[in-house]
């Protein structure tokens, strides 16, 4: 049954990052693109099968469960600046992309 989940998750998160590749070329709402492309490889390597093929590719050093953390912060900070811009808090806004934001991800 969780099998079935994470597949049709990936599946659903999938397809949705493909439907948003028309509007991202043209320039519009780039960050769902970014959030739901981000998702799909997460979703991806936190499966498995396809996180055993691909740690074994990168040399079996698990440097798979780095790159899924990494990934998974990318899609976090890509939601969180489309949150703070659909809510209008700038202050919050410029938290997460000015000076205090990019500190923040250099110490990541």
């Amino acid at each position: 049954m969780i099998t079935i989940l994470q597949w049709t998750t990936l599946a659903i998160c999938g397809l949705v990052a493909l439907a948003r590749i028309p509007s991202a070329v043209r320039g519009e709402n780039r960050s769902l693109f970014y959030i739901f492309a981000l998702m799909t490889l997460a979703i991806l390597l936190s499966i498995e099968g396809p996180y055993v093929a691909i740690d074994h590719a990168l040399g079996g050093v698990n440097l798979t469960n780095l790159l899924l953390r990494f990934v998974s912060c990318g899609g976090i900070y890509f939601a969180g600046v489309r949150i703070t811009k659909g809510f209008g808090a700038a202050n919050a806004y410029r938290l997460i992309t000015g000076r205090t934001g990019m500190l923040a991800l250099a110490a990541l």
